[in-house]
């Protein structure tokens, strides 16, 4: 997670702001990129299966586990997070070209 590290202390470079609002935003950044780094990675390695996306059982245990990885992590607003795995199982099946490469 070395990037995401890097990316953080980039972000404080760029702001110039040690306060405690730049602080959690910096902290709210690097979540979010953790999340979305171990969303991608699970879902590249789940969508190489062939036929993936023709058998609705995969796409209902996706959709689950990315839900519940959401949940998880409390990066997203509770309120939002089922919108979220839809949106984020739906992009992938349009970027599976992308994610499988």
């Amino acid at each position: 997670v070395q990037r995401l590290k890097n990316g953080e202390s980039v972000y404080k470079l760029h702001s110039g702001d040690n306060s405690l609002l730049a602080k959690a935003t910096a902290k709210k950044i690097k979540s979010l990129l953790e999340l979305t780094v171990e969303l991608v990675d699970h879902i590249a390695q789940e969508i190489k299966t062939v036929g993936f996306w023709r058998d609705s059982q995969c796409r209902l245990d996706l959709e689950n586990w990315v839900y519940r990885t959401v949940r998880r992590s409390n990066a997203i607003p509770s309120d939002s997070r089922q919108e979220v795995a839809l949106q984020v199982v739906d992009l992938a099946k349009n970027r599976h070209h992308y994610l499988v490469r």
